[in-house]
């Protein structure tokens, strides 16, 4: 194999053993002679495990494969798996590293009001600035705010503190509240929360600097934004999904 730029699809292809014995043998041996290239490997192994482990027993359902489409339904009911490596499959759709949201995500409100409230271009109509000083409070006006039974996650143990809780009324997306973490380097984190009727998903893509994530269950939608690695973000939106119960 050259020292010709390798495309991504071919890095999945090798991890999942999918490549011919030939290509296989030219991709280990290039991978031997290239650590920039064998540490991205091992960082997508790395997401793909994460994932295997996150979202069981999410990825334990039969989940349909669209390459070029960043939504993954997801099933309302659980039915047997029959992938061997069905875990696998979900992780490499989400790892593929897309840097565009497909059709569906781009027609969702609820993101791009998510976004507008992240660059601070909208104004809630109340905050709370102090939330975690009084959590049960916080939680009692997020649900009353919602209509639904959610709280914010608390995500103190990963390294991000709830700074401030923004109650919004968007002329696109309807009523949602953004819960906004910072960690100790100031860096921000916001979950945006909206109460709905909605098919269950989850959605992963780049969206300029930000990371964007999308889970929906049935009765809830929470769109994860942040600025840092994509490893990082499946990191907080697995603490995010445990914490909601979506």
């Amino acid at each position: 194999m050259s020292n010709d730029p390798i495309a991504e699809l071919d890095l999945h292809r090798f991890i999942d053993g999918e490549l011919p014995a030939d290509e296989a043998e030219a991709m280990a041996a290039r991978l031997a002679s290239d650590p920039a290239l064998a540490a991205l490997v091992d960082q997508y192994r790395a997401d793909m495990a994460l994932m295997a482990r996150a979202y069981d027993p999410v990825l334990s359902w039969t989940l349909p494969v669209q390459p070029e489409n960043t939504v993954v339904p997801l099933p309302t009911r659980r039915i047997p798996m029959v992938w061997r490596g069905a875990a696998i499959a979900a992780a490499i759709i989400l790892a593929v590293g897309i840097q565009r949201w497909s059709a569906a995500p781009n027609g969702d409100g609820l993101v791009q009001a998510a976004i507008t409230a992240y660059d601070d271009q909208a104004s809630p109509e109340a905050s709370l600035d102090r939330p975690q000083e009084a959590m049960a409070e916080t939680n009692s006006a997020i649900a009353q705010h919602l209509g639904v039974a959610a709280s914010a996650p608390d995500l103190t143990k990963a390294g991000w503190t709830l700074a401030k809780v923004g109650f919004y009324q968007s002329s696109r997306a309807g009523r949602f509240v953004e819960l906004r973490y910072i960690d100790a380097g100031r860096h921000r984190f916001t979950i945006a929360l909206q109460g709905k009727q909605v098919t269950p998903r989850f959605d992963i893509s780049r969206n300029g600097k930000l990371w964007v994530c999308v889970w929906q269950s049935d009765e809830l939608e929470a769109v994860m934004l942040g600025e840092m690695s994509r490893h990082d973000m499946l990191s907080l939106s697995n603490k995010t999904y445990s914490a909601l119960g979506l």
